[in-house]
């Protein structure tokens, strides 16, 4: 419930991103797979075109990419989180601290590479 409540972010664009950091994980005990399906969550908002889902891990965020038709979510995970998969569903991910630093970085991260993707890179096929 925190996640979504709480950790969901929408931007101008119509991305939703949840970033899942250590201090949550330790805080709640959470298991590997017990966050399976979250990224799919924000879809089912009538504004979100594309969401992103954030799991720290030992030196890096996972990432977890799902949108709707007409955005490229492999597109985006190859241009800007070092993945790719299938067109509607991604992954990859952002190493620490090469790429980001740490959540907040990851967020700030997260909105401008995606701002850019949605108006600009998205048409790239």
């Amino acid at each position: 419930g925190e996640l979504l409540n709480r950790n969901m972010k929408i931007t101008p664009d119509g991305v939703a991103y949840i970033i899942l950091d250590k201090k949550i994980i330790d805080r709640y005990g959470i298991k590997e797979g017990e966050t399976e399906g979250f990224v799919n969550e924000p879809l089912s908002i009538g504004k979100v075109r594309m969401s992103i889902f954030l799991k720290e891990d030992k030196d890096r965020f996972r990432v977890s990419i799902r949108s709707k038709k007409g955005i490229s979510a492999n597109l985006c995970a190859r241009l800007h989180f070092n993945g790719g998969g299938h067109l509607l569903a991604s992954g990859g991910s952002l190493p620490v601290p090469e790429t980001v630093k740490d959540a907040e970085d990851a967020a700030r991260y997260i909105e401008e590479v995606t701002h850019i993707f949605i108006n600009e890179e998205n048409e790239i096929q």
